[in-house]
């Protein structure tokens, strides 16, 4: 081989290593640059997961939380219903005993609601004999003037004593139409929606406090 063959040969070499070299190198930077791409791709997926995890546990945390207020809510209106059962169990026996209370005076109270409530009429008041003990005819017509003052000046009032009314007193129209049942039981009766309202208005007060602590 003489010299112009030699060196045509090395400029071949040398030529194929640089192109072989550059080659080389651009393999690098778009292995580089697909290695970056997938390196921002994962990231992407994980701050996407990241955030569907924690919005599955937000959703999870609030159904757990409102399961639990429900759960909470149910046992306090179980207790509820318990204690006022207790309550009246306990009450309507003193009440129809007498026990604890001024026996006219309440009966008086008692009758002035109903003739209230059923305005100036002519009127039946029934009382049982334990009652009627207490109530006299001249007693119930102080009530009524208090209850109907002068519009109930000459609307007849008659006093019945029935031996089968439970305590307390019930009043009736004289034509049947209108009946105040005003006996302690039906008035305890009467009560248990408000003292549930109470009691429940209760509840919600100390639930606002706590949210408003938490």
């Amino acid at each position: 081989m003489n010299d112009s063959e030699s060196k045509l040969q090395r400029e071949l070499l040398d030529d194929a290593a640089q192109q072989a070299e550059l080659a080389l190198s651009q393999a690098r930077a778009a292995a580089a640059a697909a290695l970056a791409a997938v390196r921002d791709e994962v990231s992407k997926v994980r701050v996407q997961r990241l955030a569907e995890v924690q919005q599955e546990a937000k959703l999870r945390e609030r159904a757990i939380a409102a399961g639990v207020r429900h759960e909470l809510q149910r046992r306090w209106l179980v207790l509820r219903e318990e204690g006022l059962e207790r309550l009246f169990a306990e009450v309507l026996p003193r009440l129809e005993s007498g026990a604890d209370i001024a026996g006219e005076r309440s009966l008086r109270q008692l009758l002035q609601e109903a003739l209230e409530a059923l305005g100036p009429r002519a009127v039946n008041v029934r009382l049982n004999p334990a009652a009627a003990a207490f109530l006299s005819a001249a007693a119930i017509a102080e009530v009524a003037a208090l209850a109907w003052g002068q519009a109930g000046a000459a609307v007849s009032v008659n006093r019945v004593v029935d031996a089968s009314l439970r305590p307390g007193l019930r009043v009736e129209s004289t034509d049947g139409r209108l009946v105040f049942d005003n006996t302690y039981a039906l008035r305890l009766e009467r009560l248990r929606r408000p003292l549930r309202s109470l009691a429940s208005a209760g509840l919600a007060s100390a639930e606002s406090d706590d949210d408003s602590h938490a």
